[in-house]
């Protein structure tokens, strides 16, 4: 996989912090919470030709 198609890691990534801020981020609709995000992440409906 190149890394221009790799998701981005967010804060709460190896935080000792994590549940709080996957929490605030939930709450927030922020991160990967965020719906405008949720859209560019769905799988593709064509299959891929090199698979």
């Amino acid at each position: 996989m190149a890394w221009d198609n790799m998701a981005p890691v967010g804060v709460e990534f190896a935080s000792p912090d994590y549940e709080r801020l996957m929490q605030e981020h939930f709450e927030k609709k922020q991160g990967i919470f965020d719906p405008r995000l949720s859209a560019a992440r769905q799988a593709p409906r064509v299959p891929h030709l090199n698979l």
